[in-house]
């Protein structure tokens, strides 16, 4: 079909989705060698937004047991064109106008530094959801023993949904402990932690 052909209408639609086709970011899969930068946050900020950034991360699970063959994977996933990143925030920390203390002062951070701690905060709910893709895979190494069974996948299922359960939890406490990363004595904690718990 030529493009020539068509009304302008359908033309404009056919270059819009070829536009949207050309900058669609696939998802990024977690690895232990690659860190979310500010630039993997494609989306526009939402205008009722009131977080500084916001991170879709996610669990591509699947599993299937095939003439008594299992098939699976678990994947923890970020994806870019559901993520956004708010430039030029003011400093939560505040200033000489607000009233602060000297050493609430001495506490200021430099935009870059914010953006260093917020990022930071954004990279660990992505390896959160890398733990509980583990934890989905080694559910996984039962597979084969659960499709020889008639009510196998269901209890395989049943497993999944507990940890995406604890999953969807985990990502609320940490926010919640952290402050969403404000508190930067907590989200140390949770750093540390979280680091043993990825280590092979």
């Amino acid at each position: 079909m030529k493009l020539a052909a068509m009304k302008p209408a359908v033309r404009l639609l056919v270059l819009l989705l070829s536009a949207a086709c050309v900058y669609a970011a696939a998802p990024i899969e977690w690895s232990k060698n690659v860190r979310l930068t500010q630039r993997d946050f494609r989306s526009s900020v939402p205008p009722s937004a009131i977080d500084t950034a916001h991170s879709w991360v996610g669990l591509d699970v699947s599993w299937e047991c095939r003439e008594r063959e299992a098939r699976s994977h678990a994947l923890a996933t970020f994806d870019p064109d559901q993520s956004w990143w708010r430039s030029g925030t003011p400093s939560i920390w505040g200033g000489i106008d607000e009233g602060l203390s000297r050493s609430q002062l001495e506490n200021r951070r430099t935009a870059a530094e914010r953006d260093e701690d917020l990022l930071r905060h954004e990279q660990l709910h992505f390896d959160l959801t890398e733990l509980a893709a583990r934890k989905i895979r080694k559910q996984f190494e039962d597979l084969s023993r659960a499709c020889a069974t008639p009510a196998g996948d269901g209890r395989i299922g049943a497993a999944v949904a507990d940890i995406e359960r604890a999953w969807t939890d985990e990502q609320s406490r940490y926010d919640k402990d952290t402050d969403h990363g404000a508190n930067r004595v907590a989200q140390r904690q949770w750093e540390l932690r979280v680091r043993r718990q990825l280590e092979p």
